[in-house]
C-alpha cells in the first residue's frame, strides 16, 4: 500500500478477515436451497466434464467460466456446505482487502481505508455473495476480484 506504514498494512490483513468472517457467520446456510438446489440437482445428473461445463447453457445462458468455476466448486466440496461458505468468505475478504488498498491510494489512512472498505465488504450485496453457496455468489465475488 502506497503511503502507508507496514504496521497499517498488517492491521488490514489481520482485521479484515476477522470482521468479515464474524459478521457473516450468523448467516451461514445450513441447507442447499433456491437456485443452488436446482443447479446442484442438475449438476449431479450430468455425466462427463463437457456436460458439466455446459450446465449454465441448459439454463439458457452461455457462461463457460461460470461452468468451470461451478464444476470445480462442486467437485471440491460436494455436499460440504461449510466449504462453500468459507470459499465465499475468502473471496469476500479478498475483495474487501483489494478495495481497502484502492481506497488507501486516495486517503492514505489505514483506518479510513478499513472503514470505507467495510461499508462495501459488509453490504447487502456482499451478503448475497456469501450466502448463495455456489450458483450466483461465488461467480459475482470472483468477478468483483477481477474488476
Amino acid at each position: 500500500m502506497i503511503n502507508a506504514k507496514p504496521s497499517s498494512f498488517v492491521l488490514l490483513i489481520v482485521v479484515i478477515p476477522l470482521i468479515v468472517y464474524f459478521f457473516f457467520v450468523q448467516w451461514q446456510p445450513t441447507t442447499i436451497y433456491g437456485d443452488d438446489l436446482i443447479v446442484y440437482m442438475k449438476h449431479s445428473g450430468l455425466h462427463g466434464f463437457a456436460e458439466k461445463m455446459s450446465l449454465p447453457t441448459t439454463m439458457g445462458k452461455y457462461r463457460p467460466v461460470h461452468g468451470l468455476v461451478l464444476n470445480v466448486l462442486i467437485a471440491a466440496f460436494q455436499k460440504n456446505l461449510a466449504g462453500y461458505f468459507l470459499f465465499n468468505i475468502g473471496i469476500q475478504v479478498l475483495n474487501t482487502f483489494l478495495f481497502a488498498m484502492v481506497v488507501n491510494l486516495f486517503v492514505s489512512s489505514a483506518f479510513y481505508s478499513l472503514f470505507i472498505s467495510l461499508t462495501v465488504g459488509l453490504s447487502r450485496f456482499a451478503l448475497y455473495n456469501v450466502t448463495q453457496l455456489f450458483y450466483g455468489g461465488p461467480m459475482e465475488g470472483v468477478a468483483m476480484s477481477f474488476f
